[in-house]
Formats: structure tokens, C-alpha cells, sequence
């Protein structure tokens, strides 16, 4: 898998540290995450870098390790700005949990701020599709109308064909 699929192979890696981790085994960690990290570093790969980063800062917050902890907490962070807002979202709260006073509540209105732009965004998108959705639907309805009035249209039509035939039958008849 090392070989054919290195890029899962970083991330089957780093999920199996961050699984050490979170269960308490601190026994392979760092080595995990920072092999992890430099396979990641090899191919380019800037979205694992960024989780494997996290999951460091994480791991070296959690030892008191703080200035560990900043620096991949400040990578994260610096790398997710330029590719992606959920993980800048979680970088943001994470450098607010591990930076101290005025900087920590700085990060803190920074995650809530782009949370709340993000929120508004996506509300804006859910609405645009629920009116496009209720529109659709209102031109379905429509359109089922129209063609009942139309098949009332043709079943009158040919009633009054049908009769004006056998009007015409009993003139000639007489």
C-alpha cells in the first residue's frame, strides 16, 4: 500500500495516530503523525498536511508542549487559509484553545466570525435551492392543468364532433 497508494497510506497513518491518540496510547506518537507528515510533505499533499498539523498540535497540547503545539497549530492555520474554511474554521479553535489571554480570544472571534459568514452562506444556498425546488413544482402543478384543460378541451371537441356527425346523419335521414 506504501508503494501503490502512498497519499492513503499517509492517511490510514495519521488516522491510526490520531486513534492512539484519542484512546490514551501515546506509546508511537509522535513517530506516527510525523512519518505521516513527511510522506504527506514528499507528494505535496497540503490538505493532510493541514489534519496531520491539527492532530499534532492536539497531540502536543495535550503534553503542554506549548510552543510544539503553536507551531503546527500556526501551520494548520497558515495552510488551511489558502485551500480550505472548514479546516481554517478548525484551526481557528484550536489555536484559541492553545494560545493564552487577548491572542486566544482574538482566534476565538476570528472562528466565530468566519462560522457565522459560513452559516449565512450556506442558508443562502439551502434558500436559493428551496425556491428553485417550490418554482419547479409550481410549474409541475401548471403544466398538470394545462394538459387536463386540454384533454377536457379534446374530449368536448370530439363530443361535439360526434353530435354535429349524427345532426348531420338525421338531416339526411329525413
Amino acid at each position: 500500500m506504501k508503494r501503490e497508494s502512498p497519499d492513503i497510506y499517509a492517511v490510514v497513518l495519521d488516522n491510526y495516530a490520531h486513534t492512539l491518540f484519542l484512546s490514551g496510547d501515546f506509546t508511537q506518537l509522535p513517530g506516527l503523525y510525523l512519518k505521516s507528515l513527511k510522506i504527506s510533505d514528499s507528494l505535496g499533499s497540503n490538505y493532510f498536511k493541514i489534519i496531520i498539523h491539527q492532530h499534532l498540535a492536539e497531540y502536543y497540547n495535550k503534553l503542554n508542549k506549548k510552543d510544539s503545539a503553536l507551531f503546527y497549530a500556526y501551520s494548520a492555520k497558515n495552510i488551511s487559509e489558502q485551500y480550505h474554511n472548514d479546516d481554517l474554521l478548525k484551526s481557528l479553535l484550536l489555536l484559541s484553545k492553545i494560545e493564552t489571554d487577548s491572542v486566544a480570544v482574538k482566534f476565538y472571534d476570528e472562528y466565530i466570525k468566519l462560522n457565522d459568514s459560513l452559516v449565512k452562506i450556506e442558508r443562502n444556498v439551502r434558500n436559493k435551492f428551496a425556491r428553485i425546488r417550490f418554482e419547479t413544482q409550481e410549474v409541475e402543478q401548471r403544466n398538470k392543468e394545462i394538459s387536463r384543460e386540454r384533454l377536457w378541451l379534446l374530449i368536448i371537441s370530439i363530443i361535439l364532433l360526434i353530435s354535429g356527425l349524427f345532426d348531420s346523419n338525421e338531416l339526411y335521414n329525413l
